[in-house]
């Protein structure tokens, strides 16, 4: 892999608390995925992971879950990671995982916290994970938005679609009633005395 390729880790979601600790359940997760790898023989393709984090609960489920960050050793193979990750099922939840629209940096996995202007100390994962977390909604809310105006086209199309067939039926009606004004014409025609 080049030096200067651009890096973005997996993010997962539904991962199962195991004993309230976030930790033990990122220790217990790590363990699980790379004995998953070996298991399947994509040790050497994908590599094991490298680092993994879970920063806090996540929000769109019911209390019990956490998000966590992933970064495999194969940081070149992470959408093929991505694949395989999602046929996994951790402590009875099936593992949603999705690469990173965010570049990572080196400080995300420093075990030093950074401190902002105020002196207070910014942890970089929840601001990544709250970042995430607007965008996955406003991705969301982008496709209901379509999903409606998709819908409300089709339906338009759907009452243009009939309208053209009355149209159409409309017109059949009125040649046949002028073909009717004809031939009844052509038939006075014969029996109108000559004057």
């Amino acid at each position: 892999m080049a030096a200067n390729a651009k890096i973005f880790d997996i993010y997962f979601r539904n991962i199962t608390v195991i004993g309230g600790d976030r930790r033990k359940t990122a220790d217990t997760l790590k363990l699980f995925v790379n004995k998953q790898i070996i298991r399947q023989g994509l040790d050497s393709r994908l590599g094991l992971v490298d680092h993994l984090k879970v920063p806090e609960m996540c929000k769109v489920h019911d209390g019990t879950t956490y998000i966590a960050f992933c970064r495999m050793e194969r940081t070149d193979r992470h959408s093929e990671a991505v694949g395989f990750l999602n046929t996994l099922t951790f402590e009875g939840r099936k593992l949603l995982a999705k690469l990173n629209e965010i570049e990572s940096g080196a400080a995300q996995w420093s075990t030093k916290t950074l401190v902002g202007e105020d002196n207070k100390p910014i942890w970089y994962h929840r601001e990544k994970a709250k970042y995430l977390q607007v965008t996955n909604q406003t991705l969301e809310s982008q496709e209901r938005l379509i999903a409606h105006i998709e819908r409300r086209l089709n339906e338009e199309k759907g009452k243009r679609q009939a309208a053209e067939d009355e149209l159409r039926e409309a017109r059949e009606t009125i040649r046949h009633l002028e073909d009717t004004v004809k031939e009844l014409k052509e038939v006075l025609a014969i029996y109108e005395p000559s004057g």
